[in-house]
């Protein structure tokens, strides 16, 4: 496998793991976080990645 592709499933897998880990300690009253951070683990990265390709475009136009 190529190196990139280790990294990213990687990171992938420890954001599941975190997910199933915060839901568990949600479900069984452990912390009291609203489901928006409980979930935050799937949605955040994609998040980042729409605003750094945001970021980029913005400046692209301005070069441009």
């Amino acid at each position: 496998m190529r190196r990139w592709t280790i990294i990213s499933l990687v990171l992938t897998s420890s954001y599941s793991l975190l997910t199933i880990l915060l839901v568990s300690l949600r479900a069984v009253e452990t912390i009291d976080w609203p489901w928006l951070w409980v979930l935050s683990p799937l949605w955040l990265p994609v998040a980042v990645v729409c605003v750094v390709i945001t970021a980029l475009g913005l400046l692209g136009a301005a070069g441009a």
